[in-house]
């Protein structure tokens, strides 16, 4: 599977959650954050990966929607060990066996995680408390940006 069939598999997934899109990049906003999903192309194969993450809105300077480089908490879908898809997700990211992976059994996989993004990345205060806590699931999955931590311990908005 390539980037664009995997675009062509989320675009209508996301979208009906409330993402916006622009070629490989979706994103949610809300008053202090910004949720997002890249489809990226492997340099070295015909793998794909999907990067995700979130950031505070007031950290986006210019470029709406950012790229990935500058997301406060940001992960790869096949390195998330919580996930029941994690080998559909690897077999995107090798871009082997594209037998073993059905558009049926990716919109699963990505339904899932877009689930998981909504359940861990949409709600502005839950972050904020996850990403001070040392035992939170996405400080335990990846580390929260320096920038992402000051965000979090400023006061919240109104």
């Amino acid at each position: 599977m390539n980037s664009k069939e995997l675009v062509r598999i989320l675009k209508p997934l996301s979208r009906c959650r409330g993402y916006n899109s622009k070629g490989q990049l979706f994103w949610k906003s809300t008053i202090d954050t910004i949720t997002l999903i890249e489809i990226q192309s492997s340099r070295w194969g015909s793998g794909v990966y999907i990067n995700f993450g979130v950031m505070p809105a007031r950290a986006v300077s210019g470029q709406v929607p950012p790229r990935s480089g500058s997301w406060g908490w940001t992960m790869r879908a096949e390195s998330m060990a919580v996930s029941p898809f994690r080998e559909q997700f690897w077999l995107l990211a090798l871009g082997e066996h594209p037998e073993r992976l059905s558009n049926e059994d990716v919109a699963s996989a990505v339904k899932w995680l877009l689930d998981w993004i909504e359940m861990h990345l949409s709600d502005s205060d839950y972050v904020r408390d996850a990403v001070q806590s040392s035992e939170s699931v996405l400080q335990l999955l990846t580390p929260a940006s320096g920038a992402m931590k000051e965000w979090a311990a400023s006061p919240r908005s109104s």
